[in-house]
Parts: structure tokens; sequence; C-alpha cells
């Protein structure tokens, strides 16, 4: 991880991981990139314009996250990052996914709200999804007897930046 030493902006970003500084797993370079920081640190003087990234190890990728809106936590102002909406868009509609499309039925790199991981999970054949399918299509959501609709609020995922010194106030991720 980098101190920030010689640039703040690179403050807690990952610069290798197990040693090696590019992912084994997706179809390019783009999404073997290792981008950004674990999710419980950011450099500091985040405003509403940046532009975070967050390496996620149960994704095995990185996620962009964006600003979504002012908060207050126990009378700290901040602000709510959260995942890019096309993070887990099939690559039908949002083809720079189409890389994260390894060692998985093509039908199913098309379906919104999932991602296979079996290319960077020693060909387990899991995919991953928002809580409750949150953002994800209607089908995989009526697919499961009794699943009720995702409401944002329980089932969304966002991070909670105290903007100049960078506290993580509050966190909600992949699994509630």
């Amino acid at each position: 991880m980098s101190t920030g030493e010689y640039n703040f902006k690179m403050f807690g970003r990952i610069e290798a991981r197990n040693n090696v500084t590019l992912l084994p797993w997706w179809g390019n370079e783009t999404c073997n990139n290792l981008n950004g920081t674990d999710g419980t640190i950011f450099p500091p003087f985040v405003t509403p314009d940046t532009i975070l990234q967050s390496y996620s190890p149960e994704m095995c990728r990185t996620q962009t996250l964006i600003f979504e809106k002012d908060v207050q936590l126990k009378g700290v102002p901040g602000y709510r990052f959260i995942p890019e909406p096309k993070l887990l868009l099939g690559s039908t509609k949002n083809p720079e996914n189409w890389c994260y499309c390894v060692d998985a039925d093509p039908k199913s790199c098309e379906r919104d709200g999932i991602l296979s991981t079996a290319g960077c999970s020693e060909g387990a054949p899991y995919s991953i999804s928002f809580p409750h399918f949150y953002g994800a299509e209607q089908s995989l959501i009526d697919g499961i007897d009794g699943m009720e609709e995702p409401v944002p609020e329980t089932h969304g995922t966002f991070f909670d930046i105290e903007p100049v010194i960078e506290l993580l106030c509050s966190f909600s991720f992949l699994f509630n």
C-alpha cells in the first residue's frame, strides 16, 4: 500500500497483491489492473467530484465509487459514495464488463446484477451479487420463492466518508 508520502492522492492505494501488480484472472490488462484502496481507507480531501476506486477481493476486481449525496453520521458531515450503477451490468449493457466473462456460460455474462467469479475462484462455480439482488434484473429476484424486492437503504452498498481527514464513518459491503 502506498503511504502517500510523495503524493497524498495515492494514500492507501494498493500497489501489489501477493507481490503481483496485475491480477491473473480476467480477459485483458484493463480488467486485471489492481486499482484503488482496500475500501477501508481513502486519500484525504475527498470532494463530490472525486472518483474513488476500491479493490474488492470478493469480486476479484476493482470497483469505481461515485458520489451519491451528503450525509451526517453522529453529527459528522460526510459524503456517501456508491458503486457505479454499471458495475454489475451484463456485457450487453456494459461492454466494459466483457473481460470479466471468463470460464462462465456466455449467457450468464449478459445478465444484469451478477458477476461470475469462476475465473478467480479456481473454477468454483459461483457468482456474486449485491444483497437481495439489489440492482439486478427482475428475473433473478422473481426466480427465488419468497424473495422480496430489494430496498436501497437496506441492501445497497455505500461508503460514508468524512472528506478532510477521511474517516470511514460507516460501511456496508456486499453482505449485510
